[in-house]
């Protein structure tokens, strides 16, 4: 159990990437309820595939390509009027 505390500025905390030796870990079950959070050693965490959050991060990563790919037919069509796209 880690019994001091870090010395920290929050001041200048930001929202990149700070290397920890230990993460808070809780976890929650179907229902939404919590369970009593604890300090555990830095490592890999477990997740569901068929967490909402990864549909999510799928949604937003393929709406980005489908409307780069669209904005690129689109330049191509008016910088290359003669090409037929259907």
């Amino acid at each position: 159990m880690v019994t001091e505390l870090a010395d920290i500025d929050w001041d200048t905390v930001g929202f990149g990437l700070k290397p920890a030796d230990y993460m808070y870990v809780m976890k929650c079950n179907i229902d939404g309820e919590f369970s009593k959070g604890e300090l555990q050693r830095f490592g890999n965490i477990e997740i569901s595939p068929s967490a909402g959050v990864l549909n999510y991060g799928q949604v937003c990563f393929l709406s980005f390509l489908q409307s780069h790919v669209l904005y690129c037919i689109e330049y191509d069509q008016k910088s290359r009027p003669s090409l037929d796209y259907g």
